[in-house]
């Protein structure tokens, strides 16, 4: 969201943003997807697009990936090279670290969190994927001060429909922390929509 961005916080938790799942469908493969999100909270219209490349290296899963953000109500843009790094704890339990670095005016500014995720399919290609993740702001912001961020709680639920393409729904709650807080910056809610394509 744009308040999320404008606070320093990296808008949906990694999962649900691109991976969909750390431990279960992404095949060693590249990616791209296209990210509608809508806030409840301010008025604010967002489009992302998101390139990567997924390496699975048996439990461990490697994802550099680009993301660039697009705000219509502010005409904004950012764009923003990641890493995520994950482990496959079992085959419904994953563990990661993410860095997401702001490309803005030169300046090189970083976001990290870790997070964990699980994984269930209760039906055959659909995913849901509950997640929590601890968000730092490493002067992703330059506004705010470095420091814990939020706690993000989503819920995502992924449809395979063919096989290389997905299409994504998530629910997400972000908590503010510390360095929000101290600015006075609430809590925030917003769904997001993805449409993933693996080549």
């Amino acid at each position: 969201m744009v308040q999320q961005i404008r606070d320093g916080r990296a808008g949906l938790p990694a999962g649900q943003r691109h991976l969909g799942s750390g431990s279960g469908h992404l095949l060693e493969r590249p990616y791209a997807q296209r990210l509608v999100r809508r806030g409840d909270s301010s008025n604010y219209d967002e489009l992302d697009l998101v390139l990567g490349y997924a390496w699975k290296l048996g439990k461990w899963t490697v994802n550099p990936w680009y993301e660039h953000q697009f705000y219509f109500t502010q005409d904004y843009n950012v764009a923003n090279p990641a890493l995520t790094v994950s482990y496959a704890v079992t085959d419904w339990l994953t563990v990661g670290a993410e860095t997401q670095v702001k490309v803005e005016h030169q300046d090189f500014e970083a976001y990290y969190s870790a997070f964990v995720q699980l994984e269930w399919s209760p039906v055959e290609n659909v995913t849901v994927t509950p997640m929590a993740r601890y968000g730092y702001n490493g002067g992703y912001n330059v506004d705010y001060d470095d420091g814990s961020n939020c706690i993000d709680w989503s819920l995502g639920v992924t449809w395979r429909f063919a096989e290389h393409y997905s299409l994504s729904g998530s629910v997400n709650y972000s908590q503010a922390a510390t360095v929000l807080r101290r600015r006075d910056a609430g809590d925030e809610f917003w769904v997001g929509f993805r449409l993933g394509v693996e080549f």
